[in-house]
């Protein structure tokens, strides 16, 4: 489950309860949309452990190697499609 913005998932078209596929350069994972105004427009919200439909962890969507200068993964920010 991802909880999406409620603006955001109209602007989408995407209702409660649709499945969806996240999806960047390093892979997809499907999982079910839950609308809430809880979380910031522009933003999607996962649980740490989250694996999609498709048992695909949303760890695929995240790159490997770490920031050169504190040795942190890249969790910031993701770009999906």
């Amino acid at each position: 489950m991802v909880t999406i913005n409620d603006s955001d998932a109209n602007e989408l078209g995407i209702k409660d309860g649709d499945r969806i596929l996240l999806r960047n350069e390093l892979g997809e994972v499907e999982v079910i949309a839950k609308l809430s105004n809880d979380v910031p427009q522009r933003v999607l919200w996962s649980p740490r452990q989250l694996v999609g439909l498709n048992k695909q962890s949303q760890n695929v969507l995240i790159k490997t190697e770490t920031q050169r200068l504190r040795g942190e993964p890249y969790l910031t920010k993701l770009l999906l499609k």
